[in-house]
């Protein structure tokens, strides 16, 4: 029997794999390998609380080295299509001495039948040898059942053993699910139709305060990456993840190695603006495929784990070019922001919040708990000689991401305010030149300064100016106002440098790390020249007590030697 009589219009598959189009049409990709070599390689990229799912593959194991082939089916958990595979050999996931699952990589004689996307990547942690994929999808909702159940985590088994034996219905039971690979069968009479649709891990909304666990302790922070593609594209000084050169790294590839060389294990990441140029459709790609790689394959972290907020180069211009006197300051209309609510409904799989903000409150190891509110602070409209990069935080934004997270009330997470604009000035002395931007500092900044010193924010975190930066403020009411309390709180500050732009002092690149051990905030930062290594540069810490009030109180910044 030939391979592709397997892909019958009613095929029996036996599991059934997830993936998803975010780095790359994954199928077309593969069948281009596929047909030039009889047969491909399919990586797979394992959800952070998924487990190695051995049972599975050494089955599959089993079977493939007794010469049999077998049966799958690839479900798109975009668009709901399933594809039948024949797969004829496979490579089983492996853990380490400490129960994690290690980036495996096809023999070295047979990494040309990895697609190139992925080939240099260390995104999978098990491989399906395909030898054949269906061009068209099979009818399979309501058509199959689950075989066994998966093990999904924070489930009660009595509760998951429900699903044995019970039709499939929709995409969106298996959306649901925290997990990639289900064994499955064809339906019988007797199987249940009733719905699941368990709970999940996984956010599913911009705007939550739903503890997310991190398996690791630090915060990586990025800003201003800067994808830029088409007649800019020199002014991102990385290698794009859809060029070849395998001798030059990407930007995340770079990140990561740096954070393997310094044995840094992250938990979540935070961007914080201007991942494009000049908001092009191109660059939004550019920009997902990179942001997808680094979490969910060379972190192995998910999406719930991201969190992203735009800069003035992420929002398109709408105004002339000539500047008009006394015309209304207004706020930046939907077409605007159209690119980049579609980029962040591509990347996370929901709508971004009506101001593009996001709210997300980390655990990491030790019960360490880090609460995020990332306001969107390039809210105005803006045109190339109208305000371009003017910085302003809508009131109601930052309370809309303040209540998500009930700032209102004491608290015992450190909490931080991420936006990308600055609350403070950088520069010893500003350029006359940027007078019309605002120097890089949000106009509304001594009201969110206040607004947060209020709510107990104990960080601010920025980009913008490319400069890497630390501060500490203090916030007081305006004396003509009555208060009971004119000392408002203090707080730190961190800028980025950018991780990914040409045009800063001496091509230079930076990323941040950020972790809470016991009392002390400790803040690492980290420096490439001209597509170099990133090198450690400068070490922080703030120590955190308890204050007067009962509040938790931060610190000023105090340098400790890079050993």
């Amino acid at each position: 029997m030939s391979d592709g009589s397997f892909l019958t219009s009613s095929p029996a598959l036996r599991f059934l794999f997830r993936y998803r189009d975010l780095v790359a049409d994954t199928l077309p990709e593969h069948r281009v390998v596929l047909q030039e070599r009889g047969w491909c390689w399919w990586g797979w990229w394992k959800r952070p609380n998924e487990p190695g799912r051995l049972e599975i593959w050494q089955a599959l194991e089993r079977e493939t080295l007794a010469g049999k082939r077998v049966l799958i089916g690839l479900f798109h958990s975009g668009t709901g299509a399933v594809h039948p595979a024949v797969v004829e050999r496979v490579i089983v996931p492996q853990a380490d001495e400490l129960g994690s699952f290690t980036s495996l990589n096809p023999p070295s004689t047979e990494l040309d039948g990895v697609p190139p996307y992925y080939r240099s990547s260390r995104h999978s942690r098990g491989w399906l040898r395909l030898v054949a994929l269906a061009e068209e999808p099979v009818e399979f909702f309501g058509r199959f059942s689950f075989a066994s159940a998966p093990p999904l985590p924070h489930h009660p088994t009595r509760q998951l053993e429900r699903l044995v034996g019970k039709r499939i219905l929709d995409a969106d039971e298996l959306r649901a699910m925290d997990t990639t690979i289900w064994e499955i069968r064809p339906v019988q009479p007797a199987d249940s139709s009733e719905r699941f649709l368990t709970a999940s891990q996984r956010q599913d909304a911009a705007l939550s305060a739903e503890p997310i666990a991190c398996p690791g302790p630090w915060l990586l922070h990025l800003t201003d990456p800067h994808y830029a593609t088409g007649r800019f594209r020199q002014e991102h000084q990385w290698r794009l993840e859809t060029e070849d050169g395998a001798t030059r790294p990407t930007m995340v590839d770079a990140i990561s190695n740096a954070l393997a060389h310094h044995q840094r294990s992250v938990g979540a990441v935070l961007v914080t603006g201007d991942l494009t140029y000049v908001a092009a459709p191109e660059e939004f790609d550019a920009a997902r495929a990179g942001l997808f790689k680094l979490t969910n394959g060379l972190l192995g972290l998910g999406m719930e784990h991201l969190v992203v907020v735009p800069g003035n180069h992420d929002i398109a211009w709408t105004r002339g070019e000539s500047y008009e006197y006394g015309a209304p300051v207004e706020v930046a209309p939907a077409e605007a922001t159209a690119s980049y609510r579609k980029f962040f409904q591509a990347l996370y799989g929901y709508p971004a919040s009506p101001h593009l903000s996001m709210a997300r409150r980390f655990v990491f190891p030790g019960g360490n708990l880090l609460d995020i509110a990332a306001v969107n602070s390039s809210s105005l409209e803006q045109g190339q000689s109208f305000l371009a990069g003017m910085g302003r935080v809508q009131e109601s934004a930052y309370r809309e991401v303040a209540s998500a997270l009930t700032w209102s009330s004491p608290g015992s997470a450190l909490r931080v305010l991420a936006l990308h604009h600055h609350l403070a000035l950088t520069e010893d002395l500003e350029s006359p030149d940027e007078y019309a931007t605002g120097f890089g500092i949000a106009i509304d900044a001594p009201r969110i300064q206040r607004m947060g010193a209020r709510d107990g924010v104990h960080l601010v975190v920025h980009g913008h100016k490319h400069r890497a930066f630390v501060w500490r403020a203090e916030a007081y009411h305006l004396p003509e106002y009555s208060n009971e309390r004119w000392e408002l709180g203090r707080f730190n500050i961190v800028g980025g440098g950018s991780s990914g732009s040409r045009s800063s002092d001496g091509r230079r690149n930076f990323f941040n790390l950020i972790r809470v051990v016991g009392s002390v905030v400790e803040l690492e930062m980290y420096r490439s020249q001209q597509q170099g290594a990133f090198e450690r540069f400068m070490t922080w810490r703030a120590p955190l007590a308890t204050g007067a009030d009962g509040r938790l109180e931060i610190a000023p910044w105090q340098v400790v030697p890079n050993g």
